[in-house]
């Protein structure tokens, strides 16, 4: 989404997301999609609070991305989503996720299509992001 022009977000975001494929670090939980897709709405509807409201625009958001996902597939799960597959590395895999990819691309479009961003978002991260990145390596 970022390359497509979506979804605006610095590099070391993209970076960090790295380890979601496989149900994260290829441990066969959640689906990296369904993280990546809770990131890209938490980062145009999340709030900068420490606590966030459980009513707020993200988790709603988040939550109908879930259910159109659970609906689809029937799991959320990657191990239960490629379970059927041997070999994690086979292209009958990497076609699976593919696909689960796209889908899951285009529910998000349009869901960031609708409503307006938390405000200052991107600053707030950065400078967040910027005042730990020592400390972080």
């Amino acid at each position: 989404m970022k390359d497509e022009g979506v979804l605006d977000v610095p590099e070391a975001l993209v970076r960090a997301a790295t380890s979601f494929g496989g149900g994260v670090g290829l441990s066969k939980n959640l689906c990296g999609c369904v993280s990546a897709a809770a990131m890209a709405v938490g980062l145009k509807f999340g709030d900068l609070t420490p606590v966030a409201k459980a009513a707020g625009p993200a988790y709603a958001r988040t939550k109908a991305v879930v259910e159109r996902f659970r609906e689809r597939y029937g799991t959320v799960l990657c191990g239960e989503l490629t379970g059927q597959f041997r070999d994690f590395a086979s292209p009958e895999r990497a076609y699976r996720c593919g696909e689960i990819v796209g889908f899951v691309s285009e529910q998000v479009k349009e869901i960031l299509a609708g409503g307006e961003e938390q405000p200052g978002w991107r600053e707030a991260w950065w400078e967040d992001y910027l005042s730990r990145r020592d400390k972080i390596k």
